[in-house]
């Protein structure tokens, strides 16, 4: 007894000696270099979390997808939620040697195999562009950049395979969407911090990414005086789906919910600022889709709608002269309408640029029919907008055609045209039977409703990026969690369905 006493005390003061030796360490790393000091400590915990890793992408890359919370201090700036994306590739490697992955996984993948299909083969299509045309990220002196573009799609590919193999209850998927919508707020305080905020502000921009197109924007407004704040945009867009989420849409035309088509409209009205014809385009086809899912097509509601689209649309063409400018170009697109000629104009520009851009596009595609130009491009400085100033040469040179269509094309080839389109038609057929598969009752459930507002989404935004406002080189990357979680959804109504408990 005193010998195996006398071990655990040797092996308590071997491991204690080793701790102190350790602190020692860090202690000195810290006082040298707080660099190195983060990175060790961010590689233990890495390797302690490592059972966990598919869980925590799961839930941070939900709740984080429409925020602007970044990785702080770490280059290029990556999203919380593509961020998440790696610790999924490491985490399903762990999960899958375990086997603690759903036990409805093999039926799900057979019956959504086209999509899965899809990812692979884009894939697939990319490391071949990359081989072929060449990639880089601009770093030891390298001309080549482009190769984010390839990066941020590949690693964000694993999402469907993640919600394939780790399944979240329902009341978490809800909680984590409502919080995701709630974080949209945080693009109000990177867009105020860079374009109202003094510099001393600034280093709050280490940890909040700014929306897309802050920086042009501010830039017009100084040349313009059209102010467009794209946060707004996006915090509008959030809290109306979360609304959809919430409350079932017949309580919308109801008396007890008298507050909620006013509360839909002034969002709303809150996103217009943003200057963006975009959000009105995903929010009504979002909401078309609610409504023909939750059976809201009767005469009374098709009435009542009628009235209440007359009604907002006559406001807006009495207030339009009186709106600020980034609203008046927002609505400029309807006929007869009075808006500022300085809003009407910057509108019918962005028009004109997106048609010569579609053709310029179609007239491409032939020489890159097979093999795709792909998404890199050299550093060296591009002087087109001296001779250009339309912009359509800088867009064209970046592969940006406004056209999912056309963007595949060119910049992926027929290839990855036909995979990316399995993929999104795949997915819509999915998206089609949430949303016309459930009757009208089970959207008393909040997770019904996330469910539908997620299929909802779905087709908007397939819509919006293939004929609209596609750009090729964030297909994967706007796609492929957007898939996980309507995989997720649909296969726990199905589960449901069966009468199996999750």
């Amino acid at each position: 007894m005193n010998a195996i006493d006398s071990r655990l005390r040797v092996t308590a003061a071997f491991w204690l000696g080793l701790a102190g030796l350790f602190s020692v360490f860090i202690a000195y790393m810290f006082a040298t270099d707080v660099a190195a000091v983060s990175l060790v400590v961010a590689g233990v915990g890495w390797l302690v979390l490592l059972p966990y890793h598919t869980q925590l992408s799961a839930m941070i890359s939900m709740a984080t997808f429409s925020s602007a919370l970044i990785v702080p201090f770490f280059p290029g700036r990556p999203f919380f939620w593509e961020f998440a994306a790696l610790l999924a590739w490491s985490g399903l490697v762990i999960t899958i040697s375990l086997r603690r992955y759903a036990a409805d996984a093999g039926r799900v993948f057979s019956e959504n195999k086209w999509m899965f299909v899809g990812v692979v083969g884009y894939c697939m299509v990319l490391l071949i562009t990359m081989v072929y045309r060449g990639v880089g990220l601009r770093i030891f002196g390298g001309e080549q950049m482009g190769g984010r573009s390839y990066f941020q799609q590949l690693a964000c590919a694993i999402f469907p395979f993640l919600f394939l193999l780790c399944r979240l209850d329902r009341q978490t998927m809800v909680r984590l969407f409502i919080f995701q919508c709630l974080l949209t707020s945080t693009y109000l305080i990177s867009d105020f911090v860079f374009s109202r905020a003094s510099q001393a502000f600034f280093p709050i921009l280490q940890f909040f990414e700014l929306p897309n197109d802050a920086v042009n924007f501010e830039a017009q407004s100084l040349r313009h005086g059209i102010r467009r704040f794209q946060s707004l945009g996006t915090f509008g867009q959030g809290m109306i789906v979360l609304l959809l989420v919430l409350v079932p849409l017949r309580s919308f035309l109801s008396g007890r919910g008298f507050y909620l088509i006013p509360a839909t409209i002034g969002l709303l009205g809150m996103g217009v600022l943003s200057g963006h014809r975009y959000l009105i385009l995903i929010v009504g086809i979002t909401f078309l889709f609610c409504m023909a899912g939750q059976r809201m097509f009767d005469v009374r509601n098709v009435i009542l709608i009628g009235i209440v689209m007359l009604l907002g649309v006559g406001f807006t063409y009495l207030v339009a002269p009186n709106l600020p400018l980034a609203a008046q170009r927002a609505v400029s697109f309807l006929p007869g309408i009075q808006v500022d000629a300085g809003a009407k104009a910057d509108a019918s520009v962005t028009l004109y640029v997106r048609e010569r851009l579609r053709v310029t596009g179609m007239t491409m595609i032939p020489e890159y029919l097979w093999m795709g130009r792909g998404f890199g491009m050299s550093s060296l400085t591009d002087y087109s907008l001296f001779w250009d100033p339309t912009t359509i040469t800088l867009h064209v040179n970046q592969g940006r055609f406004y056209n999912g269509f056309i963007g595949l094309m060119v910049n992926t080839g027929v290839a990855g045209t036909f995979f990316m389109l399995m993929f999104l038609f795949s997915g819509s057929a999915m998206a089609l039977k949430v949303i016309f598969g459930y009757p009208q009752e089970h959207y008393e459930s909040q997770f019904h409703r996330l469910a539908c507002v997620v299929a909802s989404l779905w087709m908007a935004n397939t819509i919006a990026f293939l004929f609209f406002h596609g750009d090729s080189e964030w297909a994967m990357k706007t796609f492929a969690l957007q898939a996980g979680l309507l995989l997720s959804c649909k296969a726990l109504l199905s589960m449901e369905e069966r009468g199996e408990d999750f």
